[in-house]
């Protein structure tokens, strides 16, 4: 099961939100979570040719996106932690959608 995501009054697919991470050269893996409508939490595994400017490009790349006013937390993690049934979810979003 996919999360809607919250952005900007509006839900759209988190595949959007992939999109815009899906070629930062420096990380392996990924996973963007919405805790709250304006705060974002993205666990990053360090890849090959990862450097300190790699933080800031994954910024640069969800405020094209992201509402200006967002909150985005990234942390370097040595894996994506797995579901119970062993699988990664490739986002999350834990902010209730009324559809």
């Amino acid at each position: 099961m996919i999360s809607l995501f919250y952005l900007r009054g509006k839900i759209i697919s988190p595949v959007l939100l992939l999109i815009f991470l899906e070629n930062i050269d420096g990380v392996s893996q990924y996973k963007p979570v919405q805790e709250k409508r304006d705060i974002f939490n993205v666990q990053i595994v360090k890849g090959q040719n990862f450097e300190q400017a790699t933080m800031e490009k994954i910024r640069k790349q969800l405020r094209e996106v992201l509402p200006r006013n967002s909150q985005i937390n990234i942390g370097i993690v040595s894996e994506i932690p797995r579901n119970k049934s062993g699988k990664v979810r490739p986002m999350e979003s834990k902010v209730p959608v009324n559809l």
